[in-house]
């Protein structure tokens, strides 16, 4: 396969929501998704095979309100994709 006949891709943006539920299921309100563009000081590690979150003060060196983030696939190899890792800053909407 020729090097420009590769799959490739690029994360070109990241969005984050946080849901938050109808108060009362009686009432008119009902649950939402809201984007939000800060973490409360935590930063988010997004795998192919798990997610978690640190806040910055347990993990000295790490970014506070960053997306550290990777699309690792176990069955891919190098000649199959490209691969895409990579950090970005929610607050400032950068990589």
């Amino acid at each position: 396969m020729e090097v420009d006949e590769k799959f490739t891709h690029k994360t070109t943006s990241i969005s984050v929501f946080k849901f938050v539920p109808a108060v009362d299921a009686s009432s008119c309100s009902s649950s939402q998704w809201i984007s939000i563009r800060d973490l409360g000081g935590c930063s988010l590690f997004i795998g192919y095979n798990q997610t978690f979150s640190l806040h910055h003060t347990v993990a000295p060196g790490i970014k506070p309100n960053c997306i550290y983030f990777t699309d690792h696939a176990e069955l891919t190899t190098q000649d199959d994709i490209t691969h895409d890792a990579g950090l970005f800053d929610l607050q400032n909407d950068c990589f």
